[in-house]
């Protein structure tokens, strides 16, 4: 009893550390960023059943609560999902022709941002030191 208490615990507090920074990025960035309304319902469905389960089958009444709670979440989460827009209807999320570079989610555009340009300043750094390696030629007059 106390291994299936432990694990009910561990999996609210991984399930509320997952919800709220999907959640304060939406709201920051006022975008749904690809995120799906189909998988944020099956989290809410997923957690109203484990909120039975710990409520009605342990009497676990802080984790049924804390369950109910993700529920919430999730339906927040869908809510910003429908105001910021998602996915148009009958479109995939990220087209067939797209490449995983090429994806038009905001994590991955900024992640090419940083190594593109850690690539220029690499690239750079190394042609100063090829211009300042390379020996110069000095003209001698003769008389």
């Amino acid at each position: 009893m106390f291994l299936i208490t432990a694990l009910s615990t561990a999996a609210i507090a991984f399930g509320l550390g997952a919800n709220l920074p999907q959640i304060s990025r939406m709201l920051r960035t006022r975008s749904a960023g690809g995120q799906s309304a189909v998988g944020w319902g099956m989290g809410a469905v997923t957690n109203l059943c484990l909120a039975y389960v710990n409520l009605a089958g342990l009497g676990a009444m802080l984790l049924g609560a804390a369950n109910l709670a993700t529920v919430a979440l999730c339906g927040v989460a869908i809510v910003l999902i429908r105001r910021f827009g998602a996915a148009e209807a009958g479109t995939p999320a990220v087209p067939a022709d797209h490449a995983l570079d090429a994806m038009l989610t905001q994590e991955l555009a900024l992640t090419r941002e940083a190594v593109e340009a850690a690539q220029r300043r690499r690239d750079e750094r190394r042609a100063a030191q090829r211009l300042a390696a390379e020996p110069t030629e000095v003209a001698v007059a003769v008389a």
